[in-house]
């Protein structure tokens, strides 16, 4: 922390992508495939969420929406375009 306190490295990042790429990299996240068995998962995953005891509040469904989005994101290319439980995981 004092090696920081003066000193903001963030202000010393540059950009790594262009809005066009980010643009481009969302739309390229549309085109992964969710089977059946794998939208129940994350179903069941938000569902679980909502009747935990250690929980006051759980995901919405948004919540769902926002794993299938990071599921998809983050299916690696080499698999092809399915999104399977482990990408969920990630």
């Amino acid at each position: 922390m004092e090696r920081f306190q003066q000193k903001d490295p963030l202000t010393e990042l540059g950009a790594v992508a262009n809005p066009g790429e980010l643009v481009e990299l969302q739309d390229s996240r549309k085109t992964i495939h969710l089977s059946h068995p794998v939208e129940e998962y994350i179903t069941n995953i938000v569902r679980a969420t909502r009747s935990h005891p250690s929980l006051r509040l759980g995901a919405s469904p948004r919540g769902s929406l926002g794993l299938m989005r990071a599921g998809q994101a983050l299916q690696p290319s080499e698999s092809g375009n399915t999104c399977s439980p482990i990408d969920i995981n990630l």
